[in-house]
């Protein structure tokens, strides 16, 4: 059986892919901390934004609003001539909108429960028992429980 090794042991051994992923994961880095010098002195603190990646000659944010990315869009010419002193290969800025996952979280918990008044209930309930297709009965049925009353 093999003496176990030191997994930085394989990025050594000319294992392409790993060390490929190695230098672009540091590429990453060093470029996040270059724009997080570079974006605080151009944008408000508080803007929302991350780097997505690097591929080719192109430099892909995210940010959380179309607002901000416009506001981006608009700086484009200055962060790219910034970068490109540490980053001569990146040419191009792409910007894309996402909600970032705590924000998601966040707006899923903020959301409060559905209720109904107790006279739509009943007659959300009457019709559900009225008609014929049991899939949506069930459903209507359903919904005719989210009343104040509980």
């Amino acid at each position: 059986m093999n003496k176990p090794t030191h997994i930085t042991s394989h990025f050594k051994k000319g294992n392409d892919q790993l060390s490929q992923l190695l230098t672009h994961q540091n590429q990453l880095k060093k470029c996040e901390f270059e724009l997080k010098n570079l974006l605080k002195s151009i944008l408000p603190d508080n803007t929302p934004w991350r780097l997505e990646n690097i591929r080719e000659h192109t430099l892909i944010l995210e940010t959380n609003s179309n607002v901000w990315a416009t506001r981006i869009r608009f700086l484009e010419r200055e962060i790219i001539k910034q970068i490109a002193s540490s980053f001569p290969k990146i040419k191009y800025l792409s910007i894309k909108t996402r909600v970032f996952n705590d924000q998601a979280v966040e707006a899923r918990s903020t959301h409060s429960k559905i209720t109904l008044s107790d006279k739509s209930a009943e007659v959300i309930s009457r019709f559900a028992e009225s008609i014929e297709d049991e899939q949506l009965a069930k459903s209507l049925k359903r919904l005719s429980s989210h009343t104040n009353r509980r």
